[in-house]
C-alpha cells in the first residue's frame, strides 16, 4: 500500500534525487543539459511515497518480515530511517540502501487481533512526512505439550496461571497461545493409584525443575520425560509351570534398568520403575527396552534364577510370571521282591548341602519340588535298601527300591523249610545231596582227567 502527506503542487519537469542531508533538483534542459539548482528555489516541498510489504496473517509469537521501497517522483530516497507502529506501539525500524529498498524482520510480539500496522517516514526541511499502512491479523499460536511416558491422570500443565490441563489419550496437550513472547509452564504431578508412583524427570531441553519459560514462537512444542513405577506382583513356578508359593521363595533379587537393584520381600510383590527417557536422534523422547531380570531366588537352599531368561518390562496391571530352575519328582517305595508299593523313611541330600527325612506314603506318590542337581537317597526306616543316587534336570519319577522286615523274615523261614526239609529225608538225603551235586563232581572228574 502507498502513503502520501503534504502537498507539492502539479507535475514538475525536474528530476529529485534526495540524499542524505541534501536535497537537489536537476532542470531538464532543451539538449538535456542538467542545472544544478538550490531546493530553496526550485521545490519548496519534495512529496515522498512509501511502497510497505508485509504479511497479512501471522501466528502470535512469531516474527513479521517487512519491506519497504521510498521514492520521490520515482526516485530512490536513499540511507533515510523507515519506523514501523502498531496502536502507536513501537515495533522497529530499517534504513533505506542506495535503492531506496529497505527490510527488516518486527520481532516484538502482538497479541491476538487485528493490527493496523504503520511505516513511517519523518521527513524534516523540504522533505516532506510520509506513511504506508497494512492490515494484520494475528492469530492465536498453538503449543504441544508431549508426555513421555503418558499415564492418565499423573500429570496437568498449567500456562501463565491458567488452570492446569491434562493431555489427551495420545499423551499431548495442545492449546492455543492468545499472545506471543514469553510462556511459563508449570507442570503438577501425581500418583493416579494406590499402585502407581510418578515422578518428573525433566523437560525436553534437560530442565529439571517443573517449571519452565519459554519464547513463544509460530508453533511452540516442548516435551515431558516422566518415570513410572508400577508396584508388581511376582508369580513364580516350575521349569513346567506348575505354581510355587511365594513363601517358599527367599532372598529374590532384581536387576533393573541402569543396574537398578530391588530386594523382593516376603509379600511376592515389588516396585518396579520404567526407565527414564531418553532422546532419539529425531529428538523425540523414547522409554528403552531396558528390562528386569531376576539374579537370585533361593529355593531349598539352592540359587535357582535362571538368570537373564526371564525379563520384564513394567507397566500397568502387569504380573511378572518367573520360571525357576525347578522341577516336579515324585518318590514311591517299591519293594523289590513283590514289587508293591511300601511305605518307607529315607533320608535325601541335595545340592547346596541339604538334607532332610521324607517319609513315602504307602498309596501314592510322594510329590516333591526339587532344584536341578545331583540327589543321594538312604533308606532310614520301614525297611532296608541300598543308597540311590539320581540327577534332577526335568520333571521325573523315582521308584526307592527296598526290603521290608517281612521280607527278610520270609526269607529266614524259607531258608529254615529247605534245611529242615533236607533233615527230615533221613537215609536218602545223602541220595539227594549226592544228585544235587553230581554235575559239579563229573565237572570235576573231567578235569582231573
Amino acid at each position: 500500500m502507498h502513503g502520501r502527506a503534504g502537498g507539492g503542487g502539479g507535475a514538475r519537469r525536474v528530476a529529485l534525487v534526495v540524499a542524505a542531508g541534501m536535497v537537489v533538483a536537476f532542470q531538464v534542459g532543451s539538449v538535456g543539459a542538467l542545472a544544478a539548482t538550490t531546493h530553496q528555489k526550485i521545490a519548496p516541498y519534495i512529496p515522498v511515497n512509501i511502497q510497505l510489504t508485509a504479511p497479512v496473517k501471522v501466528t502470535s509469537g512469531a516474527p513479521i518480515a517487512v519491506s519497504v521501497e521510498v521514492t520521490s517522483s520515482g526516485v530512490p530516497v536513499r540511507y533515510h530511517l523507515v519506523r514501523f507502529y502498531a496502536a502507536g506501539i513501537y515495533l522497529g525500524a530499517t534504513k533505506t540502501n542506495s535503492v531506496g529498498h529497505g527490510s527488516t524482520t518486527l520481532r516484538k510480539a502482538l497479541p491476538v487481533g487485528t493490527w493496523t500496522l504503520l511505516a513511517t517516514y519523518q521527513g524534516g526541511g523540504p522533505i516532506e512526512s510520509a506513511t504506508a499502512s497494512q492490515t494484520i491479523v494475528v492469530v492465536a499460536a498453538p503449543l504441544s505439550i508431549r508426555v513421555v511416558p503418558y499415564v492418565p491422570h499423573s500429570i496437568a500443565v498449567s500456562i501463565d496461571g491458567a488452570a492446569p490441563v491434562s493431555p489427551n489419550s495420545d499423551g499431548f496437550i495442545n492449546v492455543p497461545l492468545p499472545r506471543g513472547g514469553h510462556v511459563t509452564l508449570v507442570a503438577e504431578v501425581q500418583n493416579p493409584s494406590s499402585n502407581v508412583r510418578v515422578s518428573f524427570v525433566s523437560w525436553s531441553n534437560g530442565d529439571t525443575s517443573t517449571t519452565r519459560v519459554m519464547l513463544d514462537s509460530s508453533h511452540a512444542y516442548t516435551q515431558i520425560a516422566l518415570q513410572v513405577s508400577y508396584l508388581t506382583p511376582i508369580k513364580f513356578t516350575t521349569a513346567a509351570g506348575v505354581p510355587i508359593p511365594p513363601s517358599q521363595v527367599k532372598g529374590v533379587t532384581l536387576t533393573g534398568p541402569d543396574g537398578t537393584k530391588v530386594d523382593v520381600g516376603s509379600s511376592g510383590q515389588a516396585w518396579l520403575t520404567t526407565p527414564a527417557p531418553r532422546r532419539s536422534p529425531t529428538g523425540q523422547l523414547t522409554v528403552g527396552a531396558d528390562t528386569y531380570t531376576v539374579v537370585s531366588a533361593i529355593y531349598q537352599g539352592v540359587n535357582v534364577a535362571n538368570q537373564g531368561k526371564d525379563r520384564f518390562s513394567p507397566g500397568p496391571g502387569g504380573v511378572w510370571k518367573v520360571g525357576l530352575d525347578v522341577y516336579p519328582v515324585s518318590l514311591v517305595g517299591r519293594n523289590t521282591v513283590l514289587g508293591a508299593q511300601v511305605p518307607a523313611t529315607v533320608l535325601l541330600r541335595g545340592p547346596g548341602s541339604t538334607s532332610r527325612l521324607l517319609h513315602l506314603p504307602a498309596r501314592g506318590p510322594l510329590a516333591l519340588i526339587l532344584p536341578r542337581g545331583r540327589y543321594f537317597l538312604k533308606v532310614r526306616g520301614g525297611g532296608f535298601g541300598p543308597g540311590l543316587d539320581f540327577r534332577v534336570s526335568g520333571p521325573s519319577a523315582v521308584p526307592v527300591p527296598l526290603l521290608t522286615i517281612l521280607d527278610l523274615a520270609g526269607g529266614v523261614l524259607l531258608l529254615l523249610l529247605i534245611a529242615g526239609g533236607l533233615l527230615g529225608l533221613g537215609p536218602g538225603r545223602r541220595r539227594l545231596v549226592a544228585w544235587m551235586f553230581a554235575g559239579d563232581l563229573r565237572a570235576r572228574g573231567a578235569t582231573s582227567l
